[in-house]
């Protein structure tokens, strides 16, 4: 559980109905972005954080289901209102090794993130109106819960 600031829970989260809500900003990275990252606020207006412009864009992200088998996947939908994005696609041929950074802040207070989270951004499609893909973590199943495991090189006095 993030650690909110005594701001947000007073003005956003314990309200039971705040004038205030929270801005989610994106930071789209990728090795082919040249001019920096691609940073969009789902707002209406556009939101100055930490000497970054986020551009106001309309975007959806969809949390992770439970999966049977695999890795949980959540999904993002960004409005294609701009050719940015295109551009950026085509250019990048598919944009392998994007990751995106999702923040939270509230507008009267942008710089101060409340929660953020950095995930890969995986099967992106693309199409007239929306652009599409899956935000996940590479081999979060195939991860190791710890830093260290006992294994014979060292532990060897276990498996003898």
């Amino acid at each position: 559980m993030p650690a909110y600031s005594s701001n947000f829970k007073k003005k956003v989260a314990n309200p039971i109905s705040s004038a205030e809500q929270s801005v989610i900003l994106l930071q789209i990275n990728q090795q082919d972005l040249t001019d920096g990252p691609i940073c969009v606020c789902n707002d209406t207006q556009d939101l100055v954080s930490n000497g970054t412009t986020y551009i106001a864009c309309g975007f959806n992200i969809t949390l992770p289901s439970d999966p049977q088998a695999g890795d949980p996947q959540a999904q993002l939908s960004i409005d294609n209102v701009t050719q940015l994005l295109m551009e950026w696609l085509e250019a990048s041929n598919g944009a392998p090794g994007t990751t995106v950074t999702i923040m939270s802040v509230m507008r009267s207070a942008p710089n101060t993130v409340e929660w953020s989270c950095t995930m890969n951004l995986i099967n992106i499609v693309a199409n007239a109106q929306t652009v599409t893909g899956n935000l996940a973590y590479n081999n979060l199943s195939q991860m190791s819960a710890t830093n260290r495991t006992y294994s014979p090189q060292l532990a060897p006095g276990l498996y003898g």
